[in-house]
């Protein structure tokens, strides 16, 4: 039998109603004060996480899956500074007003 990764969690049916509920609270807190809601690609450029983290850490080294198609050197999204801070600059997020 396959299972989960070990680390990981499933949210089962009978959980995900709590779950919905905190995210909606958080929602409302965080709109309070003007933020709102970013989502990346799980895929993001290796390059991203080997600028931002450093060739050398742990997270680089030994925990980041990659995925080489062609030319490309992908990475799973090992955590979401990067790829928001990438998002924001690429879509010129800093231009814009709320």
């Amino acid at each position: 039998m396959v299972k989960r990764v070990r680390g990981t969690q499933d949210i089962l049916p009978q959980d995900t109603y709590s779950w919905q509920k905190i995210e909606e609270v958080a929602r409302r807190f965080f709109s309070l004060y003007g933020y709102q809601e970013i989502r990346t690609p799980i895929l993001e450029e290796a390059s991203l996480f080997n600028r931002s983290l450093g060739e050398a850490t742990e997270i680089v080294q030994k925990q980041m899956f990659r995925v080489e198609r062609d030319n490309d050197h992908l990475v799973l999204r090992p955590e979401g500074t990067a790829s928001v801070i990438r998002a924001y600059l690429e879509n010129n997020l800093d231009k814009k007003r709320a």
